[in-house]
């Protein structure tokens, strides 16, 4: 009679007959599901957070175009400055109106507003004597100067 492998040693472990393979158990695809969770949320995280800086992008660049249209505003009432000094009264007259319109644009202050309203309405006078449109234009210049400090 052939041996038995089993024994009645205590010291020797019965040998143990494999067991068939189990199925795949869904441990790993929770875990997978769990991960692609995560990675949602993050992404969701990300994009909220990128658009917030967005917005606030937007308004810091909102806010450098008004500046520098109102600083466009005032090169051009140099400009009308020197062409009025040149006798060119039709340059003048329209770099002028150019400078009370960019002025009125986006939303003024109420001094802001005020100086682009006398800006817009102001009509030269050919002439010999231009002290009086000149004497004008540099208080406007000045005034302008008073409302829009210069950035620190």
């Amino acid at each position: 009679m052939p041996k038995d492998h089993t024994s009645d040693n205590p010291n020797v472990a019965p040998i143990e007959k494999p067991s068939p393979k189990k199925p795949a158990s869904t441990g790993g695809f929770k875990r997978a599901l769990i991960k692609f969770g995560v990675l949602l949320a993050l992404l969701g995280g990300a994009y909220g957070f990128g658009r917030c800086q967005s917005a606030q992008a937007s308004s810091v660049l909102e806010q450098v175009r008004l500046r520098a249209q109102q600083l466009e505003a005032r090169r051009q009432l140099h400009l009308a400055l020197m062409a009025l000094e040149d006798r060119n009264f039709g340059t003048a007259q329209k770099t002028l109106s150019l400078a009370g319109s960019m002025l009125a644009k986006g939303e003024p202050s109420e001094g802001l507003a005020k100086l682009a309203g006398e800006i817009a309405n102001y009509k030269f006078m050919a002439g010999e004597d231009i002290s009086t449109d000149r004497q004008k234009l540099i208080g406007w210049t000045l005034r302008f100067d008073e409302l829009v400090k210069p950035a620190l």
